[in-house]
């Protein structure tokens, strides 16, 4: 078990995040608090804090005025953007259990805003009168009423007076975050305002969040990561965020950074594909035009941290004024919030070096540094984890036998779990699983119990590891692998292959479990030689981690089943697969 980084946290006096925005509101009117470019980062738009006071009080008087009580969920559909950030705080401001989820765009993504819906019992969904125009007519096939779709990006909402905040406890329900579901379905994480009250103190503590700086996010306001980085935690350590819509990146990435560049932000990042990404398809001419020596700390999370790529983009961005020192890994989950641990700031980021073959059949670190230099120099041994760092304000880790339930010695792989104040009460109407989660796992020390991560990692030296997932650990002829592990391997040793497009999973054939690849090209790469990328995805696989794809498959962009926030879903892309959805540019099957 490793005790929270620095000691004894002082006594935490809760303050709403609603209470502090008006309170900021009041001493510092007209102070910005988020500014909003366009998709190609030109700004649109600002709220000082005295505006987004007033609309989110004008939210809050709009569902007071529906009937809406103190406890009751609202969707949010809105996007991205002035109306999301007023509908959030419109429903804190109002005391109602806000529940973000992506805007609809087709009849699909209605179905299941319709399922989440349902099973919060949600009253209203707040969204924007073009979204309501276009998909009312499938929320009507879904059974939801006209009445509960309420349009919030009217001016009327901006023009309310301040009104005094619904009076709320600790243990009272902030919002409900659903879960992405990359291997079952979404449930609602039950954030209180005394876990979101300690989480925003202790992020703002690790970000450096204070006065003088500055944030750019791209990141999705329905995702934890987001909403938490990118919408609560400015405004708690009092300091401007500008907010790009998520598309941007995707269409562009040199957008992102070029806001960093203009903004001089201290603070921003993303998951790991996105520095890939930077590295990947930025010129030598846009990175010249880049200046981002005031980027303080660059947090990488959300998805695994690969050391390989935090090297990349020191390099590449070295001559922008890129610090590598601002470089922090950082591991976290919807359950704890968001962060539970996080690369100590201005330290530069470093990884672990462990033998692939031990760590894969005895579940445990054996680090090349222990190894004789000639062990050393077998490059395809090795693998490189990314050290996560040591776990932050008041939260406790333990890792754990996921069979057993008995605590791993150091440097052994076993589920990583999670305790403390940022801990959330569990899932939403499912008290047996929230039973299993949240309080199965209980130290013998202080008695305390532990939330179930579902991730696999280690500890060393008092800071944490991150192997992988749990349900993704393939078993084939009774050796594990990590899809992960796989899947790297084939984005890194390909170029022609889409920076997170891959997907790694066992499939039944003949009464056995197959390892299948699945790869997404990069566009301009879909009429070259593929046959050669099939024959060194295969070549790679085995060298590295000695077993032989049983198929692999190269599909156009795009194809791969992904959760809103962009992780792989691999059950999904077994089912597309064999459903003969995917459309298959090249491919190699072992069994003819």
């Amino acid at each position: 078990m490793i005790a929270p980084a620095g000691g004894n946290q002082k006594d935490y006096q809760m303050q709403l995040i609603i209470d502090t925005l008006c309170a900021r509101s009041a001493a510092t009117p007209e102070q910005t608090a988020f500014e909003f470019l366009s998709t190609t980062g030109a700004p649109l738009s600002a709220l000082s804090y005295r505006a987004l006071e007033r609309a989110a009080a004008g939210v809050a008087a709009m569902l007071r005025a529906r009937g809406v009580p103190a406890g009751a969920r609202v969707l949010l559909l809105c996007q991205p953007g002035p109306d999301y950030v007023a509908a959030f705080f419109g429903c804190l401001h109002a005391g109602a259990v806000a529940v973000p989820l992506y805007p609809p765009r087709n009849r699909l993504h209605v179905a299941r805003i319709v399922s989440v819906l349902r099973d919060a019992g949600a009253s209203v969904v707040l969204s924007s009168r073009q979204s309501i125009e276009r998909c009312g007519a499938f929320f009507a096939e879904q059974g939801v009423s006209e009445s509960m779709l309420v349009a919030v990006d009217g001016d009327a909402l901006r023009d309310a007076e301040p009104g005094t905040p619904a009076a709320q406890r600790a243990d009272a329900l902030a919002f409900l975050q659903y879960t992405s579901g990359t291997t079952g379905d979404p449930k609602g994480v039950m954030i209180s305002n005394g876990n979101l009250a300690h989480h925003l103190e202790m992020l703002n503590a690790w970000l450096g969040g204070e006065p003088g700086g500055t944030m750019v996010s791209w990141l999705p306001p329905y995702h934890d990561m987001g909403l938490i980085s990118g919408l609560l935690a400015p405004v708690a350590g009092g300091y401007p965020c500008v907010l790009m819509p998520p598309e941007s990146f995707a269409q562009n990435p040199f957008v992102w950074l070029d806001a960093v560049s203009r903004h001089r932000a201290t603070i921003s990042g993303g998951p790991n594909f996105a520095y890939g990404m930077c590295c990947k398809r930025l010129t030598d001419e846009q990175i010249a035009t880049l200046d981002l020596s005031r980027w303080r700390l660059a947090f990488n999370g959300a998805e695994p941290v690969r050391q390989k790529t935090i090297d990349a983009f020191a390099q590449r961005f070295a001559v922008a004024g890129f610090e590598p020192l601002a470089m922090a890994p950082c591991y976290g989950l919807a359950e704890a919030t968001l962060l539970v641990a996080g690369h100590e700031p201005n330290t530069l980021a470093h990884g672990l070096d462990v033998d692939r073959q031990i760590l894969q059949d005895e579940r445990r670190a054996a680090p090349a540094r222990d190894a004789s230099p000639m062990a050393r120099d077998d490059a395809a041994r090795w693998r490189s984890i990314a050290c996560i760092g040591r776990v932050t304000g008041g939260q406790h880790v333990l890792i754990v036998d996921p069979e057993s339930g008995e605590p791993c010695a150091d440097g052994r792989v076993g589920e990583i779990c999670v305790a403390g104040p940022s801990v959330a009460q569990g899932y939403w109407r499912r008290p047996e699983l929230s039973e299993a989660v949240f309080r199965t796992v209980r130290d013998g020390v202080a008695g305390r119990a532990y939330m179930r991560s579902g991730d696999l990692g280690f500890l060393l030296d008092g800071e944490l590891y991150v192997t992988g997932r749990l349900k993704d650990m393939i078993v084939i002829s009774g050796r594990n692998y990590y899809s992960e592990d796989l899947e790297q391997t084939v984005t890194a040793t390909q170029e022609k292959v889409v920076p997170n497009g891959c997907a790694a999973f066992v499939a039944d054939h003949d009464e056995r479990e197959n390892l299948v690849i699945v790869a997404e090209i990069e566009r301009v790469e879909r009429h070259g030689n593929l046959n050669d990328v099939v024959t060194d995805i295969q070549k790679e696989i085995w060298l590295k981690h000695e077993v032989n794809p049983h198929s692999v498959f190269l599909v156009s962009p795009g194809q791969l089943p992904k959760t809103s926030s962009g992780k792989v879903r691999r059950k999904a892309c077994r089912r597309a697969l064999e459903a003969g959805e995917l459309k298959v540019l090249a491919y190699w099957n072992g069994a003819g």
